[in-house]
């Protein structure tokens, strides 16, 4: 779900992304029901905190982190840094 990530706090950090020029920091969050959630912080967006999560049954590879981005940034109001309405 994009939009304000969580605290930069919880998870573990798996790797930095560039994507577009954007980088994004990646975590993983632990949870009992051995989901894997990722926080894709954009450490170089407009907006403080903001990103977007992803969650599933397996572990993703860094192709389909970049893929979850990609799609996150062209959702991207460039006007506002926000996912713009269509989203």
């Amino acid at each position: 779900m994009p939009g304000l990530a969580p605290p930069q706090e919880p998870g573990r950090e798996l790797l930095t992304l560039v994507v577009e020029g954007e980088t994004f920091r990646v975590r993983e969050e632990e949870t009992a029901a051995r989901r894997h959630t990722y926080h894709d912080d954009w450490s170089s967006g407009p907006n403080p905190g903001y990103g977007c999560t992803s969650s599933g049954p397996s572990e993703l590879t860094e192709e389909e982190h970049v893929s979850s981005v990609r799609d996150f940034l062209a959702g991207i109001d460039p006007t506002t840094g926000h996912l713009g309405p269509d989203w």
